[in-house]
């Protein structure tokens, strides 16, 4: 099996769990076998938005250890904007081709494929609240007191949640008009075909943790009474439009997947 030490242990391995050592399939992509690497953010890209040789080294490891897909951390399709914590992975201009090709082609070297998970983070874009820029979602929001502190050290506070923005006044929002909502899936199509350029298998779409896709997917945060929002239809609207516009531009053979939340908070 390309991608993994032949042992003793992994001979028994394979006969323990042959099932997820056999070979998958997500549409046409065809994997060495059934280990996925989730999307979890390493914050090893440079703070402008390119792969570091850190990053490319970190996810060139996990296919060398024989995972069968790896799913690249969350990414900003619209860099900088929507970025949900410090360092990371852009897709939303062609010079951030080069270090993501090197990073496809490294994987690709141990029989692993690659999906890029792109996102906006919407509500919770810190690194837009951190830098003052307005922050778009479905509907007016409510601030609400949040738990969130009481499970953070100190230190994680300091590092990850910007709240007060650099003038104290936490984050700005604003309503999303039908045009923002058109532009924003024209900046994911271009940022999947520029992940298909640099050679990645497919993309995945961010649609839970609260961010931009699932707030309108939500009823408890999209209170529009447009066509984005009311019916589960209406909700699921902007989403729908996102993957009809990237099928039809990267075509039939580029992977799509979705991640959506099986709860909310």
């Amino acid at each position: 099996m390309r991608g993994l030490k032949i042992t003793q242990e992994t001979v028994s391995m394979s006969h323990s769990f042959k099932h997820l050592l056999s070979q998958g399939r997500i549409g046409s992509m065809e994997l060495q076998n059934r280990i996925v690497l989730a999307a979890m953010g390493s914050n090893f890209a440079t703070q402008d938005g390119h792969c570091s040789e850190r990053l490319i080294a970190y996810y060139e490891a996990r296919a060398k250890g024989g995972a069968g897909l790896l799913v690249l951390e969350t990414s900003a399709a619209c860099f900088p904007n929507g970025s949900t914590m410090p360092n990371t992975v852009a897709f939303s201009h062609d010079k951030f081709l080069p270090g993501l090709t090197e990073l496809a082609e490294r994987v690709h070297q141990h029989g692993t494929k690659i999906v890029a998970q792109l996102n906006h983070g919407g509500k919770m874009a810190q690194e837009d609240t951190a830098a003052g820029r307005p922050i778009p979602v479905p509907s007016p929001l409510k601030r609400a007191a949040s738990d969130m502190f009481q499970v953070l050290t100190q230190q994680e506070i300091g590092h990850f949640i910007k709240a007060a923005g650099p003038d104290g006044k936490g984050p700005q929002y604003y309503e999303m008009t039908e045009r923002d909502i058109a532009d924003t899936v024209v900046q994911f199509t271009d940022a999947a075909l520029r992940a298909k350029k640099a050679g990645f298998d497919g993309i995945e779409i961010h649609a839970g943790h609260g961010y931009l896709l699932a707030s309108f997917l939500s009823p408890y945060t999209n209170k529009r009474d447009d066509r984005y929002g009311g019916s589960r239809e209406n909700r699921a609207r902007f989403l729908t439009e996102m993957i009809a516009a990237i099928r039809g531009a990267a075509g039939a053979d580029f992977s799509l997947l979705v991640r959506l939340d099986a709860m909310e908070y």
